[in-house]
């Protein structure tokens, strides 16, 4: 009978040793990792004629799908800034990007198709670039008075690429006109005219032709 006890004793502390009811687990596979790139360029603001690199300002990247057809709203927004001289840089998957500069009048769209290190420069200024890729909204914006239409200056022009992305913006001239250029993609043109009923406008654009557009406000 002690050898029967002594038996199973042995028996039992060898199971709590290296016995276990569960059964084997499998490691999670490692997902691959993607390959990045580098997205840098320089940040030029023109004023009367003059170029130069803007320094330490802020910019969004709206990286998305290399998908051209655009408005999808599969959108990730980095934020960079620009150095001492003007530069940024960034790494980002095989995707399509849209540099914005916040704060500053941009009248053109800066995106790149990014599948290898790639270099975009971007133009900030109060007038669009002539021969910009792309297409160009233009458009004239206005007040209704009794007397007829009197222009509107100063009314905002933006282009939003989806989520609230907006990539391209300027301001109506002293005959209520704007342009915006460099369009490659559908995107939402938005027309603001503080003081004024409706206080926004909105339209769908298309990249793939230029688009004129006339605004009508009220008091």
């Amino acid at each position: 009978m002690d050898s029967l006890r002594r038996f199973l004793a042995a028996s039992l502390s060898l199971c709590l040793v290296g016995c276990s009811n569960s059964a084997p687990t499998n490691s999670a596979p490692t997902a691959p990792t993607l390959p990045s790139y580098s997205i840098s360029g320089t940040v030029f603001e023109t004023t009367n004629g003059v170029s130069r690199p803007l320094a330490d300002s802020i910019l969004k990247l709206y990286v998305g799908p290399t998908d051209p057809a655009g408005y999808t709203g599969l959108l990730s927004a980095e934020q960079v800034n620009t150095d001492s001289t003007g530069r940024y840089s960034l790494q980002v998957p095989r995707s399509r990007v849209f540099v914005s500069v916040w704060g500053k009048l941009q009248p053109c769209i800066a995106s790149g198709f990014v599948s290898k290190d790639t270099t975009l420069n971007v133009q900030v200024g109060a007038v669009a670039l002539s021969g910009a890729d792309g297409a160009v909204i233009t458009g004239v914006v206005y007040e209704l008075i009794p007397d007829g239409r009197r222009p509107l200056r100063g009314a905002t022009a933006w282009l939003d690429i989806g989520q609230e992305a907006y990539v391209a913006n300027t301001e109506t001239d002293e005959s209520g006109r704007f342009s915006l250029c460099g369009l490659n993609t559908n995107a939402r043109l938005d027309v603001y005219a503080d003081g004024y009923q409706p206080y926004a406008h909105a339209e769908f654009v298309s990249g793939a032709k230029d688009s004129y557009f006339e605004f009508e406000f009220t008091h």
